[in-house]
């Protein structure tokens, strides 16, 4: 959950001063947190306080990556397949775009370097990052084929003409 990459400091700032949440709600959100040793922005999903899309495109604005929502986008498997979906499982990524730009990648963690940094190596193209839902990216997960075998050949063609 991106929240938990944000200090307590950084989640008040980001959700009660624009007005998401009430400081009200926020102590308890933060006291329930110490006693029961969940993270603030699970609290804030339990409470309903915000969706969870709402929770991570506000982090995501506090942080200023990009937002997608993925469950209002459509991906072309050719673009789906740019990374490889044990890759993508493991690191919880999907490309979901490609057009003049680049390559567009959603993440669970766009904060985590060495996913991003292996990204723009790995790929023929330039990268973007957006921050999605846990929920959207496993959901996306799922859109890939289940024939591992195919996906390892086009590893090795798309290997071979980098060589």
């Amino acid at each position: 959950m991106l929240s938990n990459r944000l200090n307590i400091d950084q989640l008040k700032t980001a959700l009660v001063i624009p007005g998401f949440i009430n400081e009200e709600e926020f102590r308890e959100v933060v006291t329930e947190g110490g006693h029961s040793g969940k993270s603030p922005g699970l609290i804030i999903l339990e409470r309903s306080y915000l969706t969870s899309k709402e929770l991570t495109k506000v982090v995501a604005d506090f942080l200023h990556l990009g937002f997608v929502d993925l469950s209002q986008t459509q991906i072309d498997s050719a673009v789906l397949e740019e990374i490889p979906q044990l890759y993508a499982q493991e690191h919880r990524v999907v490309a979901f775009a490609r057009d003049e730009h680049g390559l567009s990648v959603a993440l669970v963690d766009p904060l985590d370097q060495s996913v991003i940094d292996h990204l723009q190596k790995a790929s023929d193209h330039k990268v973007q990052f957006f921050a999605a839902t846990e929920e959207d990216v496993d959901t996306m997960l799922q859109s890939y084929p289940h024939d591992y075998l195919q996906q390892l050949r086009n590893l090795i063609v798309k290997a071979s003409r980098k060589n």
